[in-house]
């Protein structure tokens, strides 16, 4: 178990005092070309997320707060949940920015 620093403790105590704060952090890939199939995408990633076993692992807060929350192994972890899948429609025309 490892605990967090003061400051991403900080962030997480900020998130839950104000149900309208959110620290989430998403990200957004845009690829040309054919895009792989799910499965493939998600087959590739499972057999690359050992090199960063963080990403398999959640917050445990600390009893009674007598600390900072530690990380812990996720033993539910299940990449079809973080991995979702999206579509946007073609591009038409020549405008390269989105609205």
């Amino acid at each position: 178990m490892a605990q967090l620093k003061p400051l991403d403790a900080a962030f997480v105590d900020a998130e839950d005092s104000d149900r309208n704060a959110s620290f989430a952090i998403g990200s957004i890939a845009i690829f040309e070309g054919p895009p792989p199939a799910y499965e493939e995408f998600l087959s590739a990633l499972s057999s690359r997320i050992h090199v960063v076993p963080l990403y398999r692992k959640k917050l445990r807060k600390v009893p009674l707060g007598l600390g900072p929350p530690v990380w812990v192994d996720d033993p539910h972890f299940d990449l079809k949940y973080h991995v979702r899948r999206a579509a946007l429609p073609p591009r038409t025309g020549t405008n390269n920015f989105a609205c």
